[in-house]
C-alpha cells in the first residue's frame, strides 16, 4: 500500500483546489480515483467518505462536497466498480459488490492516514447507503461514524421490475441493456434532475440481467449487516415523497440495528436522492452538521 502514501502527499500539496479527481495506483490491475472537495483556508474537523446510488458517480456528491467543506468537513468521494471512472474493471465490464466493500476500506485507511488526528465518517446513498451499512458490518474499526441515505432493499414495483429482468435474461444474460427511464422517473418528478442524471457520460444507466440480480442478492444482505452493527453511531435518512424505495423499508432496517446510538431523519418534501445531484436544502445540510458535531469527540 506505498502508494497510498504516495497519494497521501499528492493531496496534501493540492489542498487548495475546491474539486480534484485522483488515481490511486494499488497494484498492477487495480486503480482507484478518488475525488477530494476540500478548501484548506478551513482547517477540518471532521472527514466524509461519500459512496453514490446505482447509475451515478462520485461526481454527484460535487454540491454537497462543497457546502460542507465550507463547514470546515473534508469530504471525499469515489466511483463504485462499474460506474463513473470505473466502468471498465480490470478489462471487464461488471459490478463488483465484495469488490467494492473491500475498496471501501482502503479509501478508509488512506483516509484515517490522512487525517490521523480527525474522525471519518462513511455516507452513502441508496447503494451507496447499502455499501456503506455492510462496509461498517465488515470494517467497523474503520468507521466513525455512519450516514446512510435510503439504504433499504425493498423498492416500489418490483414485480415490474423482476419481470423486465426475466424477459431480458432470456435475450443474453450478461447482455447489459438500458434501465434508466424507468429508475429515473421513480427516482423523481424534476425534470431538470432528470436530464441531469440522463445526459452525465460517467453515468452508467446499463446494467445486464446477471448484474440486476446480483444487486438484488447484495441489498437483500443489508439486513444481516444492520443487525451485526453493535458500536457504530448510526444516522439514516429518508425521504417521504420517495417512490423508489419504501419508507417504512427503512424504518425497519433502522430498528434492526443494535446500536443505542442511532438516529433517522424522516426529510419532508424529498424524494428518492436527498444529497447527491443538490437534492438537499438547508435543513437537511443544519441537521447533519449537528449530528456530526455530536459525534466529534
Amino acid at each position: 500500500m506505498a502508494n497510498i502514501y504516495i497519494l497521501s502527499l499528492i493531496i496534501t500539496l493540492l489542498l487548495t483546489i475546491n474539486q480534484v479527481t485522483f488515481a490511486n495506483k494499488v497494484n498492477e490491475e487495480l486503480v482507484l480515483p478518488i475525488t477530494c472537495f476540500y478548501n484548506n483556508t478551513n482547517s477540518p474537523r471532521c472527514c466524509i467518505l461519500c459512496i453514490h446510488g446505482l447509475g451515478l458517480n462520485s461526481r454527484s456528491f460535487g454540491d454537497f462536497g462543497k457546502i460542507m467543506s465550507n463547514n470546515q468537513i473534508a469530504v471525499y468521494a469515489f466511483d463504485v466498480r462499474g460506474f463513473g471512472l470505473r466502468q471498465d474493471v480490470c478489462g471487464k465490464h461488471s459490478l463488483d459488490f465484495p469488490g467494492s466493500i473491500k475498496d471501501t476500506s482502503v479509501y478508509l485507511e488512506f483516509l484515517h492516514k490522512l487525517f490521523p488526528q480527525l474522525p471519518v465518517f462513511l455516507l452513502g446513498e441508496s447503494m451507496g447507503g447499502a455499501l456503506a451499512l455492510q462496509t461498517t458490518y465488515h470494517y467497523p474499526q474503520l468507521v466513525d461514524g455512519l450516514i446512510a441515505s435510503v439504504p433499504s432493499n425493498t423498492r416500489y414495483e418490483t414485480s415490474k421490475m423482476d419481470l423486465n429482468v426475466a424477459l431480458h435474461f432470456l435475450l443474453g444474460p450478461t447482455k447489459p441493456y438500458y434501465v434508466g427511464l424507468k429508475v429515473i422517473n421513480q427516482a423523481t418528478l424534476n425534470p431538470q434532475l432528470k436530464a441531469s442524471w440522463i445526459g452525465d457520460p460517467l453515468d452508467n444507466l446499463k446494467l445486464s440481467p446477471i448484474e440486476l440480480i446480483e444487486f438484488d442478492s447484495f441489498m437483500r444482505k443489508n439486513h444481516k449487516a444492520a443487525k451485526g452493527i453493535f458500536m457504530t453511531p448510526v444516522l439514516f435518512l429518508q425521504g417521504n415523497k420517495d417512490r423508489l424505495v419504501k419508507p417504512m423499508s427503512t424504518l425497519k432496517l433502522f430498528s434492526e440495528l443494535n446500536t443505542i446510538d442511532k438516529e433517522i431523519f424522516m426529510v419532508s418534501g424529498q424524494e428518492h436522492l436527498i444529497l447527491e445531484d443538490g437534492q438537499f436544502n438547508n435543513t437537511i445540510i443544519y441537521l447533519l452538521k449537528l449530528w456530526l458535531l455530536k459525534h466529534l469527540d
